[in-house]
């Protein structure tokens, strides 16, 4: 796994899932770039089979891409593991890549995944509520939220905040304003209106 920083917002929990589904499905986890990593750990980082960027809209794509140049290790950076659809998009893609079949697995996390979130639903004005996102430094989070709450909880994200044209392009699928590098006070003018 590759993009992981000790500033990263969320990162322990996020590697934790990722590394539990895919021991799930028959994956070893080798290492997570950077952090936590050990120096033995960037030593034996060659002899990867696969890298998958965690976040690929702040950091770990460019680090992919040398290691598929210079190693011929392939890499995925296609998805956000952020809500059940991007998570099981992502551990299909990794699964598919190894030749393993993971549908059975995936349907029953999913299955699993939505009783628990039903269950401590309190309200379904949740499903017609608005949502405004300001991630600051951390575009995956923009990305995958966006996405989330659009797609799966059917929830307005009627503003978002991002940092990259990259990152920009990807949330304008699931938002109708974003606003690229925005100051404080434009955030809370747009906010107040």
């Amino acid at each position: 796994l590759i993009g992981p920083t000790y500033n990263t917002f969320n990162w322990r929990a996020d590697v934790f899932e990722l590394k539990r589904m895919l021991t799930a499905i028959g994956i070893t986890v080798n290492a997570v770039l950077a952090a936590d990593c050990t120096v033995s750990e960037i030593e034996k980082a060659p002899r990867a089979q696969l890298n998958v960027c965690v976040y690929p809209y702040d950091c770990g794509e460019g680090l992919a891409r040398t290691m598929q140049e210079r190693f011929g290790i392939p890499y995925f950076s296609d998805h956000v593991p952020i809500g059940f659809r991007e998570s099981a998009a992502l551990i299909e893609q990794i699964a598919g890549f190894f030749n393993i079949d993971a549908k059975a697995y995936l349907a029953d996390e999913m299955k699993t995944g939505l009783d628990i979130f039903t269950s401590l639903l309190v309200s379904n004005t949740f499903f017609e509520s608005s949502v405004a996102l300001s991630t600051d430094n951390c575009d995956s989070y923009s990305v995958g939220l966006s996405s989330f709450l659009a797609r799966e909880l059917g929830m307005d994200v009627c503003l978002a905040s991002v940092s990259t044209e990259k990152a920009a392009g990807k949330v304008e699928e699931t938002c109708s304003r974003v606003l690229l590098n925005p100051s404080t006070d434009e955030k809370k003018n747009l906010l107040l209106d």
